[in-house]
């Protein structure tokens, strides 16, 4: 088996911080992604929206290149992760608001070619999407794992 290269460093201090949640990710681009997401929500930028973060710590926009099973596989997890952790947001609304912004990301990156601005209230005001089995697993191991390890 090859060993995985280390992730690219970024500010010190939520290299540490990031280094605890790092047994989470599979892949060290997915690892990267979620560094990246924390380094534009504790950067100076204006607003702090996926993609402006995106554009600022150099993360590559699948999204608007309409390759979302990128976007499905880097950027998502590092949303709903930050979702799950927040303490903003209360167990019961964790699920719709993984769904809904999985939603909003897929149709962005099948529809658009442009950044579209959109608040996160806007997108939690639009109906719940329909869900197969297999994304309601995977959201079921998700909450489970993070209820697994407190948080």
């Amino acid at each position: 088996m090859v060993e995985p290269r280390p992730p690219a460093p970024t500010v010190k201090f939520v290299d540490e911080y990031c280094q605890l949640y790092q047994s989470l990710f599979p892949e060290v681009r997915s690892f990267e992604a979620f560094k990246g997401l924390h380094v534009g929500m504790v950067s100076d930028i204006k607003r702090k929206t996926l993609p402006t973060i995106a554009l600022v710590v150099g993360l590559e926009n699948h999204q608007y290149s309409g390759e979302y099973e990128k976007v499905k596989k880097f950027i998502l997890p590092a949303i709903e992760i930050a979702i799950l952790q927040s303490p903003d947001v209360t167990k019961a609304d964790r699920r719709n608001m993984r769904l809904k912004i999985g939603e909003e990301l897929k149709e962005l990156g099948l529809q658009s070619t442009k950044v579209q601005k959109r608040s996160l209230y806007s997108i939690m005001q639009r109906p719940l999407p329909q869900i197969d089995a297999l994304r309601e697993a995977e959201l079921a191991s998700l909450e489970q794992l993070f209820q697994q390890n407190g948080q």
